[in-house]
């Protein structure tokens, strides 16, 4: 199974659940499907083909999903890139990984033009909201696009995702995952924690983190149920959201949880 596809039933079930909550935006699986197909085939216009490598760093924005599921549909690669690294580690995991594309939100905006300069076979950078010289505005790039329903064809064992370590022992290294890595994972965090359709997840843990992404977004997209992100960790915000927004499941590490506890 190509893991882009991992939330299609929720899409032919309920597609105008929300899938997606952060602040006053909101995408339904509808809406969810439609943009992951647009990015899918953007990165097609752009000749990413099936193997080639996307980067994406993004602090947590709820277009980071449709990001990586976009180019996961095509056959692509997804590293997801960690939002707290220097730009010399930035540049490295790009030539290693070997991107063809790097997906930055605004944060990384003169970063990302820098890397699209300097990193060898990078041949373009997308940045959200703020796009500056050598890069492409990231929304007018996505609606430009067809909205064609893409599902490339994949093996279990092909490579689905390919995030980095934090280096602390050297250079960050490559981790290989595959489609079937993925999949196993998502439906068996799902099932051990009984997540559904009714369920609400509030992520303020970061995105690309294997935390974030394994325990809250891949399997709450794929049971159903809506996913509630916060741009960042602030204690007090974590609090009034999980009440705000009804939310029944979050994940985090020991010391968020001495935070909120205070």
């Amino acid at each position: 199974m190509n893991v882009g596809n991992i939330f299609k039933d929720s899409v032919k079930i309920r597609p105008d659940r929300v899938a997606l909550i952060q602040g006053d935006r909101q995408f339904t699986y509808s809406d969810l499907d439609t943009r992951t197909n647009q990015v899918a085939n953007g990165l097609r216009d752009l000749g990413v083909e099936p193997g080639n490598t996307v980067g994406v760093l993004v602090k947590n924005d709820i277009r980071f999903v449709e990001c990586m599921f976009g180019a996961l549909r095509l056959g692509a690669v997804v590293t997801p890139v960690t939002t707290r690294a220097h730009y010399d580690t930035l540049a490295h995991i790009m030539e290693d990984s070997e991107a063809k594309v790097l997906i930055a939100s605004s944060h990384f905006a003169e970063k990302a033009a820098r890397l699209k300069a300097g990193v060898s076979g990078l041949g373009h950078a997308l940045v959200m909201d703020t796009a500056v010289g050598g890069t492409v505005d990231y929304d007018p790039w996505r609606e430009a696009a067809a909205i064609t329903d893409v599902d490339t064809p994949v093996d279990d064992g092909d490579l689905c995702l390919l995030p980095y370590t934090s280096g602390s022992t050297g250079l960050p290294k490559g981790v290989l995952l595959s489609h079937h890595n993925v999949e196993w994972w998502t439906r068996a965090v799902r099932r051990a924690m009984l997540l559904g359709p009714e369920d609400r997840a509030l992520l303020a843990i970061p995105v690309f983190h294997a935390n974030g992404m394994f325990m809250a977004l891949m399997p709450m997209l794929e049971g159903g149920g809506s996913l509630v992100m916060l741009h960042d960790f602030e204690a007090r915000e974590v609090i009034a959201a999980l009440s705000s927004e009804g939310c029944t499941y979050t994940t985090g590490v020991p010391a968020m949880y001495k935070l909120l506890l205070r």
